[in-house]
């Protein structure tokens, strides 16, 4: 990648709706808008986690496969990964107060109507609108942040903000299970509502008032995302088909190429064209989909260990994973600090390492594993994972001008999508080939190049700097 002066094509490209004069600066952090942030983030955050409760249930009452509920997440989670760079740049433009306060209550209504629905398309129908109005308001974070969190302190701010969604999400997972036990699947799709409330409330409070200006998104925004939902949702579609049909599932993949070939070459995605050109949003981006791709030890491997090999419930693996969650949320605050004051890069790259150390440490189990060998490994995965996550989306935003930073928001969740979607076919086709230590040699693999890529930005950098 080489260095391209973003600013400048950011506003000279067309499919740009804003204004791009220079935000007025913050002179004083406003953490009490960073807590709402994170909160408010913690709704669509913990949106799978708690829907995947009510999966069986749907079945039995709509009386259809496991393969049709898992819908109910695809419908929600294809539009946030097709949608969140054109949502991004299209929010640089709006007015964030409203697009927040709409995108809560759209939340609220259409969480409500999939509660009502009779029947499967309904529910499916509701769940697909829950996803577009989600993705709008999550686009508001970064924009948000910005103007509410001085520079030299927005480190130690997405720390916080990925403390917060950490915690939270991981304890919505056993409330949602309590709920849909107790009350049903449709209770669990409420459970939001009061902290819905709350975040609404305190956000119309705190956040700036602007000009009350949501434009309507162009016909090459519009182009660009039904080009770019096409190709996330071929890849979606290409991982579930792995397991099933391999030639169609590569068919279906090499679509997904195609079409973002396409959308590369689209007028109207120059401006993020021009980002990911840029080694200093190109390179952390590309860090942020592998390490999500070596997620798939969480997500995949582990648990087939823990039931295969180990022979042990799930339970076990559900209080080692408490070690990796409680360490990351503890980290991630403590090295948002760390970002403002060394920079971003070099605390990534140190996170990456860490990462793949952690899913090398796996590879001396075996069938006598208990929960202690998986406790500590998942802890110093936590600490790096703890490290690499803020680090990484404060690299991305520091790349591009304050009053883009909806296209950094975009770009980060874009390029954590990616990296989720595959981390299960990765890890399914390592393990087929290799079984568990295949599997840990191939994602300690992407995590050792996560660190390269992150030390190649860390030169880069400094090789940019002296030059200038």
């Amino acid at each position: 990648m080489t260095g391209v002066p973003v600013r400048g094509v950011l506003l000279a490209c067309g499919g740009m709706t804003t204004d791009v004069g220079a935000l007025p600066k913050t002179e004083k952090t406003s953490w009490g808008t960073v807590f709402v942030l994170a909160l408010a983030t913690l709704i669509a955050a913990s949106e799978i986690s708690l829907s995947s409760f009510t999966l069986p249930l749907i079945g039995a009452e709509f009386e259809v496969s496991p393969g049709a509920t898992a819908w109910v997440l695809l419908a929600y989670t294809l539009p946030s990964a097709a949608l969140a760079l054109p949502a991004g740049r299209w929010v640089d433009g709006a007015d964030l107060r409203v697009v927040y306060l709409a995108g809560l209550a759209g939340i609220g209504v259409f969480s409500v109507l999939g509660v009502l629905a009779p029947n499967l398309p309904l529910l499916l129908a509701a769940r697909v609108l829950l996803g577009l109005v989600s993705v709008g308001f999550m686009a508001c974070t970064m924009p948000a942040l910005v103007r509410a969190v001085r520079p030299e302190e927005r480190g130690r701010a997405m720390g916080w903000l990925m403390a917060v969604m950490t915690l939270g999400a991981t304890g919505a997972a056993p409330l949602g299970g309590w709920v849909a036990a107790e009350f049903g699947w449709r209770a669990v799709f409420l459970i939001k509502m009061p902290l819905l409330v709350v975040v609404a409330v305190a956000g119309a409070r705190l956040l700036r008032r602007g000009d009350g200006r949501v434009p309507l998104p162009g016909r090459g925004l519009l182009g660009e995302g039904a080009v770019l939902g096409g190709a996330m949702t071929a890849l979606v579609l290409s991982v579930e088909l792995v397991d099933v049909a391999l030639v169609p599932a590569v068919v279906v993949l090499v679509v997904a190429v195609v079409l973002g070939v396409v959308w590369a070459r689209l007028r109207a995605s120059r401006p993020v064209v021009a980002v990911l050109r840029s080694a200093m949003a190109g390179l952390p981006a590309l860090v942020l989909t592998l390490f999500a791709v070596s997620t798939g030890l969480t997500s995949f491997v582990l648990p087939y260990f823990v039931s295969d090999v180990m022979r042990a419930d799930a339970g076990l693996l559900g209080t080692a994973v408490l070690c990796w969650v409680g360490v990351m949320s503890l980290v991630t605050p403590v090295a948002g600090g760390v970002v403002d004051r060394i920079g971003p890069l070099p605390v990534a790259a140190v996170g990456a390492a860490l990462v793949g150390v952690a899913i090398l440490l796996h590879l001396p189990l075996g069938a006598d594993a208990g929960l202690g060998d998986l406790a500590w490994r998942l802890a110093l995965l936590g600490l790096g994972a703890g490290l690499l996550n803020p680090a990484v989306s404060t690299a991305v935003l520091r790349s591009v001008p304050d009053e883009q930073a909806g296209v950094a928001g975009g770009l980060t969740n874009t390029a954590r999508t990616v990296g989720l979607v595959l981390a299960p076919a990765v890890s399914a086709a390592a393990w087929s080939a290799g079984g568990f230590r295949g599997a840990i040699g191939l994602l300690a693999g992407v995590a050792c190049a996560a660190f390269v890529v992150a030390a190649g930005a860390v030169v880069t950098g400094r090789r940019t700097r002296s030059s200038d």
